[in-house]
């Protein structure tokens, strides 16, 4: 699947193929508009600035705001004028000027918006800038630190006494989780950037060497190797040629005598859990981020072809399949019957497990749902954003938002709670075009009122920082681990 061009990101250009109109037809367009954009039972201011290119005469240059995501005069492209209409970026967005030449009319185009043609009526005006002080609040004592030397991207796992992380020098470690001890470290041949399962006093990792590794928990001795793909794993690096954002890979899942995989190939597969002998596989063709999901007979999983999929848990015959419109890279949350999954599409769904119909959506302005969604089954599920850079707190049955809360970040990985906290970490890109930083946050879980919040400090190059994958919550501490390589435990 192409990678779409997002709301910052949207700045190739490409070349114009209509004559530019003289510089005396431009002046009606410029300066400032705005509008409002409505779906699904909402609304969000959007601004539009349009200036003469200092560089291409009888040109302009296009420039948005959408203060939802705190993106204000971001580039987006290059203009002409041609007779009443106003045509970007070689057509990809056309706006044309109202009857009375007092408002520009469109709809919104696919590499700002993707999926949906939102109707746009823009009257002159400028939005008025809202600034993004950080919150003053307290900051939790940290109990200790270690430092891995390679970034941590996958989620932590913590059990008993012991705290599990994965780096991307393909290193598992397990830790003291009172003191931060090493207690012993195993080595890949790839990267790690899915959370571990422990399962039988084995430690299931996948790696980006294209294996599952099973390791000893006690001693980290290794004790099997399972190839899930001929190739190693090659994940491009943003702003270079082909990248995808494939930031995660899926944990391997137990169910009873069968071991599930899901591989960046493109295969679900479920294996004997003792022999390894396979039992089904099904090639999708598309990459499988998302840990695969049993709930009843059905193993549930997201592709990067933007379905969700359920298959039945004993054949790997497909029962249905739900088209989200973009890629689904998180994993499936089950609650009341329904499949909770997040979407590129800027929406989270739910999904009828019975058969496979939409129950409910919730759109996120201008930001992928990368989040993969928890909760504790009472009803209430937490899930959080990409450029939205929000933490939500949402009724499982119906989507009903409950509370929101600004976190200043992208909000990929899954957030961790218990019965008074939601915890969740963010990270950050120096050279964005949103202002983000990373922190390590807790909120109440009810009320969504904040509890404190931990900053991390930017690099000084332009480069990712932060918490990208999921915490870990146990016995009143809690786990984050950093793109510098730094696992922080806090005492919560």
């Amino acid at each position: 699947m192409p990678q779409r061009r997002t709301l910052i990101c949207a700045t190739g250009l490409a070349p114009l193929a209509a004559l530019a109109a003289p510089i005396d037809e431009l002046g009606p367009w410029l300066g400032d508009w705005r509008a409002v954009m409505r779906h699904g039972g909402e609304e969000t201011p959007f601004g539009l600035h349009l200036e003469a290119d200092k560089t291409r005469a009888g040109k302009l240059t296009v420039k948005v705001s959408a203060p939802v995501v705190h993106v204000w005069n971001a580039e987006v492209g290059r203009a002409v004028v041609q007779g009443e209409r106003l045509v970007v970026n070689d057509g990809a967005w056309v706006l044309s000027r109202s009857r009375d030449g007092v408002r520009l009319l469109g709809s919104t185009p696919e590499f700002l918006v993707p999926r949906l043609r939102l109707p746009l009526v823009f009257e002159r005006g400028r939005l008025a800038r809202t600034e993004r002080p950080p919150p003053q609040l307290p900051e939790p004592a940290v109990h200790w630190r270690a430092q891995l030397e390679a970034p941590l991207w996958a989620d932590l796992m913590a059990s008993g006494d012991r705290l599990f992380a994965g780096d991307d020098a393909g290193r598992l470690r397990a830790l003291d989780t009172a003191s931060g001890r090493l207690i012993w470290q195993a080595q890949t041949g790839g990267a790690l950037r899915a959370r571990p399962l422990l399962d039988a006093g084995e430690l299931l990792v996948p790696s980006d060497d294209g294996e599952l590794h099973a390791f000893d928990a006690a001693s980290g001795a290794s004790r099997w190797r399972l190839r899930l793909q001929a190739q190693a794993i090659e994940r491009i690096p943003p702003g270079q040629k082909g990248a995808r954002f494939d930031r995660f890979g899926a944990a391997a899942t137990v169910h009873g005598d069968l071991l599930l995989t899901a591989s960046h190939a493109g295969r679900l597969a479920a294996w004997d859990r003792d022999t390894r002998r396979p039992r089904w596989a099904l090639d999708i063709g598309h990459s499988l981020l998302g840990t695969p999901v049993v709930t009843g007979e059905l193993v549930l999983v997201g592709g990067f072809d933007g379905k969700l999929r359920a298959i039945e848990l004993r054949s790997g015959r497909e029962r249905w399949a739900f088209d989200t419109g973009e890629p689904v890279v998180s994993t499936v949350w089950v609650e009341g019957g329904l499949a909770i999954v997040g979407s590129r599409s800027y929406e989270l769904f739910a999904v009828r497990l019975q058969d496979g119909r939409e129950a409910w959506r919730r759109y996120h302005w201008f930001s992928w749902v990368e989040s993969a969604v928890n909760g504790l089954g009472d009803g209430r599920v937490f899930v959080g954003s990409s450029d939205g850079a929000h933490l939500s707190s949402l009724d499982a049955a119906d989507g009903r938002l409950r509370w929101r809360a600004d976190v200043g970040g992208w909000a990929w990985g899954q957030p961790a709670l218990d019965a008074r906290q939601v915890a969740i970490g963010t990270a950050a890109l120096g050279s964005y075009g949103v202002k983000h930083g990373a922190a390590i946050w807790s909120f109440e879980r009810l009320q969504g009122r904040p509890r404190w919040r931990l900053p991390l400090p930017a690099p000084s190059a332009a480069r990712n920082y932060g918490v990208t994958g999921s915490l870990a919550l146990l016995g009143g501490r809690l786990f984050a681990g950093t793109l510098d390589g730094e696992l922080l435990a806090l005492q919560v």
